[in-house]
């Protein structure tokens, strides 16, 4: 299965962040492997929630736009920070 509308919008919002462009510089931004960049840019595969949301915060994105193309593109630092809070 491809994934093309996840593709498109990994890829502008890399550009759009100002993410280095080479598939290794990217990867070693986003913490992530030099042929999961490919994977992603090219389609082939979405990555898991956990680095979907690494990679959101990464490049200042929301994740439901990033991952489901959901919303407006906003910048993460609308995304809730998910540890425990003490009351």
């Amino acid at each position: 299965m491809d994934y093309p509308e996840f593709s498109e919008r990994f890829k502008t919002a890399c550009v759009d962040s100002g993410a280095p462009s080479s598939q290794i510089a990217l990867g070693k931004y986003l913490g992530i492997s030099g042929p999961m960049v490919s994977y992603l840019r090219n389609g082939k595969r979405l990555p898991s929630a956990k680095v979907g949301l690494q990679i959101a915060k990464k490049i200042r994105v929301s994740y439901d736009w990033l991952m489901l193309g959901s919303g407006d593109p906003v910048k993460s630092d609308s995304i809730p920070d998910s540890s425990p809070h003490e009351p």
